[in-house]
């Protein structure tokens, strides 16, 4: 009896996975009580979370729209095509005025307005660094229009 049987029964083994289990019980409960406030900030908040999704939708339906009603003319098929390969020699991200001088020096026809017609409809995004990136996805689609037209 005593200690013997402790240790001939594993009494030891057992007594120390009951310490850890009722120990990581015990820190997952204390790290879960030091983090309620922040879901409950969520929960206070569950409205306006609620309603940035909505607008993240409406936005999206909108661009959709933006793209079906997008008519493609031979003149922004082809300014799509001389910049795509300007961009693709250029570093990405790029800026914005060096594409611009870029273009310029090679006698593109109506710069400006490209660039600004490809803001309007997302193909050159901002990355919020002041660089600007090439979307890929908005440029194939493009190009498909095009060639339905």
């Amino acid at each position: 009896m005593g200690f013997d049987a402790i240790t001939n029964q594993n009494g030891w083994a057992m007594a120390l996975v009951g310490v850890s289990i009722v120990f990581s019980g015990l820190l997952i409960l204390s790290l879960s009580i030091a983090q309620l406030h922040k879901i409950l900030d969520i929960w206070e908040k569950k409205g306006d979370v609620y309603k940035k999704i909505v607008e993240k939708r409406e936005q999206k339906a909108k661009k959709v729209q933006a793209y079906k009603d997008l008519t493609v003319t031979e003149w922004l098929e082809i300014s799509v095509k001389q910049f795509n390969i300007l961009v693709q020699a250029m570093d990405d991200p790029f800026a914005l005025p060096v594409l611009l001088d870029v273009a310029q020096k090679r006698g593109l026809h109506r710069p400006h307005s490209a660039l600004t017609e490809f803001l309007k409809i997302e193909l050159i995004i901002p990355d919020g660094n002041g660089y600007y990136r090439w979307d890929k996805r908005v440029f194939r689609n493009i190009l498909k229009k095009g060639e339905g037209q």
